[in-house]
C-alpha cells in the first residue's frame, strides 16, 4: 500500500470531488474539537490555496526515519553499514511506547493506560514524527508541543489520532537533517537524490545520508510538506 502526502487537501476536493470534501470537513471538524478539548487554537482549512502532494517511499521508508529518530533518542549510532528500509524498526517502537503516557488523556488516557500500563513519561523527542497515525491522519499548522488525543475515541475519527503540529514536524525533521547530514539543496526529486536510492553508499567520508537514503528521501518529503503547509496555511494530509 502506498503512502501519499497532500497539502491543499480541501481545496483539492471542493473543484474535484464534492462528497469527498465533505469527509474532509468532518474529519478537520473533529481534529477541531480535540484541538480546542487540549485548549489549543483550531484550525481553518484554507478552500482556494495552491494543492501540493507527493508519494512517499510506501510506509516502509517512514518507518524508517523513524527508526533513525529512535536511535538517536536510544543513544545509539544510526549505521552505516546496514541499510534501514523500515521492515525491522525496535528503536521506533520503544520511542511510540515511552511517548504513549504523553498523548492520553480523557477517556483515551484510561484506555491506553489499561492496555500499555505506563506512567507518565518524560517529555522526548520526535514525538510529532513517530506518534501519528500515517494511514489517514492529519498535521495541522498549529503549533503545540505533543500531539493531540481527542476526549473520546470512537471508530469513525479513530484512524486520525494523534493528530500532529506541522510546525513541530519541521522542526523535528530540521534536527534529523542535521543528523543524516542532509544538504540543504537536496530535494526528493533530484537526479542525486534518486542515484542514491539505487545504491547506498556505506564509504565513512561521505555524508551519512549517502548510507541511509530511504530515511533521507523520507525526510525531504515531510520537509518539503511542512514548507508547503506553512505556505499555504494548510494541513498535511495522509492517505
Amino acid at each position: 500500500m502506498g503512502l501519499g502526502l497532500t497539502v491543499g487537501i480541501l481545496a483539492d476536493l471542493d473543484r474535484n470531488d464534492a462528497e469527498g470534501a465533505e469527509w474532509v470537513r468532518d474529519e478537520l471538524s473533529a481534529t477541531n474539537d480535540a484541538l480546542r478539548h487540549n485548549n489549543l487554537p483550531t484550525h481553518e482549512e484554507p478552500t482556494d490555496c495552491e494543492v501540493w502532494s507527493v508519494d512517499g517511499y510506501g510506509y516502509s521508508g517512514l518507518h524508517a526515519l523513524r527508526e533513525v529518530a529512535g536511535r538517536v533518542w536510544a543513544g545509539k549510532p544510526v549505521p552505516r553499514d546496514a541499510l534501514l528500509d523500515g521492515s525491522d524498526t525496535p528503536y521506533n517502537e520503544a520511542l511510540f511506547e515511552a511517548a504513549l503516557p504523553e498523548l492520553t488523556n480523557g477517556a483515551a488516557k484510561g484506555l491506553f493506560a489499561r492496555l500499555f500500563g505506563k506512567s507518565r513519561a518524560k517529555h522526548l523527542p520526535f514525538l510529532h514524527l513517530v506518534c501519528h497515525s500515517d494511514v489517514q491522519g492529519y498535521y495541522v499548522p498549529v503549533d503545540f508541543a505533543v500531539p493531540v488525543m481527542p476526549d473520546e475515541m470512537d471508530d469513525d475519527t479513530a484512524h486520525l489520532w494523534p493528530l500532529g503540529s506541522a510546525p513541530a514536524l519541521a522542526r523535528e525533521i530540521a534536527e534529523l537533517f542535521g543528523i543524516l547530514e542532509i544538504p540543504a539543496d537536496l530535494t526528493a526529486a533530484s537526479q542525486t537524490m534518486q542515484d542514491a536510492m539505487e545504491k547506498p553508499d556505506a564509504d565513512p567520508d561521505l555524508p551519512l545520508w549517502r548510507a541511509q537514503p530511504i530515511a533521507t528521501y523520507s525526510a525531504l518529503i515531510l520537509r518539503e510538506a511542512c514548507a508547503a503547509s506553512a505556505r499555504t496555511g494548510a494541513a498535511i494530509s495522509f492517505g
